[in-house]
């Protein structure tokens, strides 16, 4: 009889501590990432709300509706995470993105924002990189301010009562690391540093 108390409190309230999953992914990159596609040049069926994607507007989550919810820094325009979110919600799944770009931004560590200053991975340089490991120096300072920007989106949706899962990672390259021999020729081992 002891127990009795407790046994209510448990069925009053067995949902309270579980968070619900949902499926998160993370965009991430340089001006293609950004978008130029034009929402004015848009088939009317693209023009159409998708009401189980949700876009994460750096405060809060929106649904997904082309031409009104800002994914690109330039109005009117819009990057890959349309037709992404369009195909991954074909079958009614709901998704939530969070995405960070930075145009014409480098990826290779030997590039310093739009300066080629090679050498070795050194700290404060504007780039993609992603370091070694989340404590090393030399992580580029885009990389940093792209994490932080999906830490804090994934903050919201744990506020919010979920769980969220990272499901992938969508990295859309620019012309940046093409313009120097040692960045172009080594992209592949970059995105792969990156995808690591």
């Amino acid at each position: 009889m002891k127990r009795f108390p407790y046994l209510i409190a448990a069925l009053l309230f067995p949902l309270a501590t579980r968070a619900a999953p949902v499926d998160v992914y993370l965009l991430g990159g340089q001006s293609n990432m950004q978008g130029i596609g034009k929402v004015a040049t848009l088939p009317p069926e693209d023009r159409a709300p998708i009401p189980t994607a949700f876009y994460f507007t750096g405060s809060a989550f929106e649904s997904l509706v082309p031409g009104k919810t800002k994914t690109s820094s330039r109005a009117g325009e819009l990057g890959p995470e349309l037709g992404f979110a369009r195909t991954l919600t074909d079958d009614g799944r709901t998704i939530y993105l969070i995405k960070y770009h930075a145009s014409c931004m480098p990826l290779h560590h030997g590039w310093n924002r739009n300066a080629w200053v090679g050498g070795p991975p050194a700290p404060k340089r504007i780039n993609f990189y992603p370091g070694t490991d989340a404590n090393d120096p030399a992580t580029g300072a885009l990389y940093r301010a792209m994490r932080q920007r999906f830490q804090k989106g994934l903050a919201v949706l744990e506020a919010q009562g979920h769980e969220p899962v990272i499901r992938g990672f969508l990295w859309m390259q620019g012309e940046q690391d093409a313009k120097q021999a040692v960045s172009a020729t080594t992209y592949a081992a970059s995105l792969k540093h990156l995808r690591a």
